[in-house]
């Protein structure tokens, strides 16, 4: 976070148990945030985490994993924290979830300096394929974990040149990367 930019407006996809929501309301206090989570176990742990810290006023809990469209999907539960999308994988049990488009949830207000984490365990591509299907947003910064490295690295790269944003690798491994996407006008 030391090396970004105050932002206006956060959302935190894929919160987990909430710890960058409350490092970003720790550190920025006036912006908006909102952590989109759906797994229950993780929702309770958020909530517990932001009382803790006195500033559950500060961040909108959505109970929701981000998508494409409004929906639901099946979400497979794995040992430590390590759910996904993925029906690939043995999975200790499923849930149905509630899915949110992001759009509908970014400030109508251009000019508001927009941070975007996604941890969203492989839904990135839908994801950001919506978010940036009529081209790119003003004033925006994605900071995101890219799951499925062979296949999703060539598609962001091509997304970050149609779109006019670039891209900077922090770490690159054969099942995931971490990014980060800015806008040119940064």
């Amino acid at each position: 976070l030391d090396q970004l930019p105050q932002p206006d407006f956060v959302i935190d996809g894929g919160a987990n148990t909430g710890l960058f929501s409350v490092a970003v309301a720790t550190r920025w206090p006036a912006a908006q945030i909102i952590a989109f989570e759906p797994v229950p176990s993780n929702l309770e742990a958020i909530e517990s985490h932001l009382k803790a810290n006195q500033i559950e006023a500060l961040v909108r809990v959505e109970r929701a994993a981000l998508a494409a469209i409004n929906g639901s999907k099946r979400f497979f539960l794995r040992e430590a924290n390590q759910g996904s999308f993925s029906d690939g994988l043995p999975a200790e049990r499923s849930i149905e979830v509630d899915c949110r488009a992001i759009a509908q949830y970014l400030p109508s207000n251009q000019e508001m300096l927009k941070l975007i984490k996604l941890d969203i365990e492989g839904a990135e591509v839908e994801v950001l394929d919506a978010l940036f299907k009529n081209g790119g947003t003003k004033k925006t910064i994605v900071v995101m974990e890219l799951h499925n490295t062979p296949v999703t690295k060539p598609w962001i790269e091509e997304l970050v040149h149609r779109i006019g944003f670039k891209i900077e690798y922090y770490e690159i491994g054969s099942a995931t990367a971490h990014c980060q996407l800015t806008s040119p006008d940064l």
